[in-house]
This record gives C-alpha cells, sequence and structure tokens, in this order.
C-alpha cells in the first residue's frame, strides 16, 4: 500500500483484508488532532518504517501520534498498552499498486465510538 504523498512516502503492510472494517472515532483526541467530526484508521501489520520527515506528539502517555512535518497532516498513532499502530486512513493513496484503487474501496465505516463526546448536537442524527 502507498502511504501520503510528498514529504513522507512509503510502503505499508495492513492487517486486514480490503476494505478494512473500521469504526469512525468521535472521541475528543481524535476530533481536536483532525479539526473534523472524527477520524477512521486502519490497522498495521508492523510499524512504519521510516519516521524521517515526521513529527511525534504525545499528548498523553497512553499515545504518540505522528504528524507530516511538512503539511502538518496526521499520519499514524502508536498505542503503547497494545502495542499496535496505525494509520490514518486518509493518508492511503493506492491500496495496491497498479490495481487502480487510487483511495476507493480501502476502508468501510461500519460504526461510530465515542459519540457522546461531540455533545447533544451530534447525537440527534449520528448512527451508534
Amino acid at each position: 500500500m502507498n502511504a501520503v504523498r510528498g514529504a513522507v512516502n512509503q510502503q505499508l503492510t495492513l492487517n486486514s483484508p480490503l476494505p478494512v472494517e473500521e469504526e469512525l472515532c468521535h472521541c475528543n483526541m481524535c476530533r481536536y488532532v483532525t479539526g473534523g467530526i472524527g477520524e477512521a484508521f486502519v490497522s498495521l501489520a508492523q510499524p512504519p518504517n521510516k519516521l524521517e520527515g515526521l513529527v511525534k506528539n504525545e499528548a498523553s502517555n497512553l499515545i504518540g501520534r505522528y504528524f507530516c512535518g511538512t503539511y502538518g497532516a496526521h499520519r499514524f498513532a502508536n498505542v503503547y498498552e497494545a502495542d499496535t499502530c496505525s494509520a490514518d486512513s486518509g493518508i492511503i493513496e493506492e491500496a495496491e499498486p497498479g490495481a487502480g484503487h487510487k483511495g476507493k474501496d480501502i476502508v468501510k465505516i461500519t460504526r461510530h465510538a465515542f459519540i457522546g463526546d461531540t455533545g447533544d448536537w451530534w447525537n440527534g442524527w449520528m448512527a451508534p
């Protein structure tokens, strides 16, 4: 899988076949980090082999997040206790080089998590 354009570009191996069934997390931290309504991750079989060009942020002792040092976009999350690493689904450019995915059919959102963190204004229309 090719991930990210420009400053940080590398091959990553996923833990699951495509499309990856994943949740859209609406916890406060995911919303604050992205500036959006939530974030979806894809689990990696192994941590990224190249961290040059990335800036590490540890907002807590539970997770380390890596951001593009050029554009500031969120790239990876490392959950220390679970010893897992995930990539932000938005960075995936091409799942199988030459297969024609080009960002399509990579993640299938199957559920939402931490909807309560968003406050009452989201709870009325977002399905759990």
